[in-house]
């Protein structure tokens, strides 16, 4: 038990230590403490189910997506902390916010690697409306926003608009 602990704590110290931004104002990175639901189920396949780290935008420099917890209520964030190589500053982006009734812990972030995916239109789970890709090809790292046992969307960079895209790809 003891060698677990240690453990847990090296894994959770890893994923913060390395990381010099601060939380926005209002928000707190999540601890051991706030381990609870999916985050306890999940743990031996996500160690650390709320930041993933990446060159998501292709410019040298590790990137960071974090779920972040309110200090003042049950709410969360999914937020990325995106390097600037020219600066070596960080730009804050806000993707989304609590959804009600759906805490934190039944969610993760997690890197995903360049290639290509399919995208749930392109499997068939789901019906292609007009405009919907079937596929998408990350030239960088993204990262998988996920539900637990549920459904995922992927999150990439879009160079010429500098801004995350995302698309469903999984179910």
């Amino acid at each position: 038990m003891r060698l677990t602990v240690i453990a847990i704590a090296l894994v959770l110290g890893s994923a913060t230590s390395a990381f010099a931004a601060e939380a926005p104002v209002g928000w707190r990175f999540p601890t051991e403490t706030d381990y609870s639901d999916d985050w306890v189920n999940f743990r031996d396949l996500i160690p650390v189910p709320f930041h993933a780290r990446g060159d998501f935008n292709g410019d040298g420099t590790l990137d960071d997506a974090w779920i972040l917890l309110r200090t003042d209520s049950e709410r969360w964030g999914l937020f990325v902390f995106l390097s600037d190589k020219a600066s070596t500053g960080t730009r804050l982006i806000r993707l989304r916010t609590h959804v009600e009734g759906a805490p934190a812990q039944w969610h993760a972030v997690a890197v995903v690697p360049p290639g290509e995916y399919l995208t749930t239109c392109g499997t068939g789970v789901t019906d292609c409306e007009k405009g919907d890709e079937r596929s998408i090809k990350l030239q960088n790292a993204g990262f998988k926003f996920m539900v637990l046992g549920k459904t995922a969307t992927t999150y990439y960079w879009h160079p010429a608009k500098k801004t995350f895209r995302y698309s469903q790809t999984s179910d």
